[in-house]
């Protein structure tokens, strides 16, 4: 299993443990990343049994085709060991089988800066897409919703939002960018040259399916048929692109007819097109499909007929557009942006971890005071006022820096940044007074 904690090397201490467990196209290919992401189709049922059956205080999973993440956060007690041990065994026991160096682990500021990364598409299949920060969202309103988030997911997600949003009104990231969407369908052009004459068929009506659409419409094609588990998403996807709808069960019907199939249905149990289907047909001209679902919509035995061109989302990865260089270029820049966008959450981090402290401190020091205050009362209580605040003042002042000058001479040899060494005044200083 790989792993990484690059947050050690800063010198940053968490007060509370984020990590992350997961799988992604960077380390397994599709039919792995099928298997892995099966575990958690009934996300309603898996979530919260993982953060029962685990002892995570927080959790969310990040679920697209691309990736099946698991992040989590609690108290700065959890071993990162133990619960990684605890989460890959739980995902294993899900599967039925081994993820042996499969997965990959990120703890702390190593894994908060990859929410960060994979948020603002830079760490996506194809650097830039739009579709991957509606993904995570979606991802963790599902958590949200099943009570699986709390004080520090919720600002971790608002947070990564935030950035996300910055580096796309700041970078040329969004520039001239692509989708998956994109790619299939400048490859559906590489095969039929001119889409205007071409018949298609778009599998699903989420916003993989619609970007889909709209880029057949745009590069010419006419005839656009919607294929859907609800035919009223269905209905109302084909009206914006002036094509027609039917349901899931008829699709083997309409088969005959188009020549471009590109499917993106996210929860399917088995392929909603079979290769015996398409041989009985004895099609006459090719057919071009391509499967955006983990798992798959299409049978991977559809690539073995002749005149059939089947592509998966890995497939598409290999096909290199235009403009990557100029995404490649804004995603150095929004990295700066990253690294600043730990910092600052790191910051945040750090005063939230005060403030209990903080609090018993003033309180503690309230007591000082008037402890001082009553006992200088009772030593000078024919005093005038300039000496009497003089002499409590002198009494405070000998008090707190007695105190504090001993807390320093004691401090362990080697540099500690500031917020170490305030962290470690109030620690210390409230155990005194």
């Amino acid at each position: 299993m790989e792993s990484s904690s690059n947050f050690e090397s800063r010198g940053i201490i968490y007060p509370v443990s984020y990590s992350l467990v997961g799988a992604s196209y960077r380390t397994v290919g599709v039919e792995d990343r099928e298997r892995i992401a099966s575990i958690g189709g009934d996300i309603e049922d898996f979530l919260p049994r993982l953060k029962s059956e685990c002892g995570l205080q927080e959790a969310a999973v990040i679920s697209t085709c691309n990736r099946f993440e698991i992040v989590s956060a609690g108290g700065s007690e959890r071993s990162p060991d133990r619960e990684r041990t605890r989460i890959a065994g739980f995902m294993e026991s899900s599967l039925g089988g081994s993820l042996s160096n499969q997965l990959y682990f990120y703890e702390n500021g190593a894994a908060v800066r990859h929410i960060f990364r994979v948020t603002s598409s830079l760490d996506s299949m194809v650097l830039g897409e739009a579709q991957v920060f509606g993904q995570v969202k979606e991802s963790y309103s599902r958590a949200v919703k099943l009570g699986c988030v709390g004080k520090y997911l919720h600002h971790l997600f608002q947070f990564a939002f935030s950035l996300a949003k910055k580096i796309r009104s700041n970078t040329a990231l969004a520039e001239r960018g692509v989708s998956i969407s994109y790619v299939a369908v400048r490859l559906a052009e590489q095969i039929f040259g001119e889409l205007s004459d071409c018949s298609a068929m778009i599998i699903g009506s989420g916003a993989t399916a619609e970007l889909t659409g709209l880029h057949l419409k745009g590069r010419g094609c006419k005839n656009i048929v919607v294929a859907n588990r609800t035919i009223d998403r269905a209905f109302e996807l084909a009206e914006r692109l002036e094509g027609s709808a039917i349901s899931l069960s008829d699709i083997s019907r309409h088969l005959p007819a188009v020549d471009v199939v590109i499917s993106s249905v996210s929860r399917v149990d088995r392929p909603l097109v079979e290769a015996s289907e398409i041989k009985q047909m004895r099609r006459a001209r090719a057919l071009f499909l391509v499967d955006l679902g983990v798992p798959r919509n299409l049978s991977p035995l559809l690539g073995q007929i002749e005149n059939v061109y089947l592509y998966n989302i890995d497939d598409l990865s290999t096909i290199v557009d235009e403009n990557k260089s100029v995404r490649e270029e804004a995603a150095k820049e929004s990295e700066i942006l990253v690294d600043h966008g730990l910092f600052q959450f790191e910051k945040w981090l750090t005063k939230v971890s005060a403030e209990p402290a903080i609090l018993d401190f003033r309180a503690r020091m309230n007591a000082v005071i008037e402890g001082e205050l009553s006992d200088a009362l009772k030593n000078f209580p024919h005093a005038n006022r300039e000496e009497f605040i003089g002499e409590l003042a002198r009494r405070l002042s000998q008090r707190l820096s007695h105190d504090v000058t001993a807390l320093l001479s004691g401090l362990p040899e080697g540099k500690l940044d500031q917020a170490a060494i305030i962290r470690l005044l109030l620690e210390q200083y409230l155990k005194i007074i």
